[in-house]
């Protein structure tokens, strides 16, 4: 059985929007994987998808929202974000090809969005005053924020 929509508060409903981002890069690399795309192509995507993306989008959820809240989810989401930046960095300072960290960086970033929409986020609007949210909910509000789309020249992901 499917699991159902999850039903999102006006405030975080932007920022579980940035997350499809996240999704759909995981989706991109796993693809590229397996159509064999050079690993050179795939660390290119990977820097630019944590520069143009996935940096400052954890710096916004950490300084937005998790820095209100002292408990073990808010915690392991923090942590999670710290592993997510060494694999990518691992990735990115890597001499070695190796398929296989893109294949763990992937199942973190795909595990760690669930994380958050599932349990995170739900836990966050019972919790945080409704002033934090509702500047949450300004800052990503679409007049206010652009989320980086992804414009990358090298869409390797499409069929051809």
């Amino acid at each position: 059985m499917r699991n159902k929509p999850i039903k999102r508060s006006e405030y975080l409903k932007e920022l579980s929007r940035d997350h499809h981002h996240g999704l759909l890069f995981c989706w991109e690399i796993k693809q590229g994987i397996s159509k064999k795309i050079e690993i050179e192509r795939l660390r290119k995507y990977v820097y630019y998808f944590w520069i143009s993306h996935l940096k400052e989008h954890f710096r916004e959820e950490e300084e937005l929202l998790f820095k209100y809240v002292d408990d073990p989810l808010c915690e392991k989401a923090k942590e999670d974000h710290q592993l997510i930046q060494k694999q990518v960095e691992l990735i990115t300072n890597s001499v070695v090809e190796e398929p296989q960290n893109y294949i763990d960086l992937i199942e973190m970033l795909n595990d760690h969005i669930r994380f958050e929409e599932r349990e995170l986020f739900s836990h966050l609007e019972n919790i945080l005053p409704l002033e934090i949210l509702q500047e949450t909910k300004n800052f990503f509000s679409p007049q206010n924020y652009i989320a980086n789309k992804n414009n990358y020249v090298d869409e390797f992901w499409v069929n051809l």
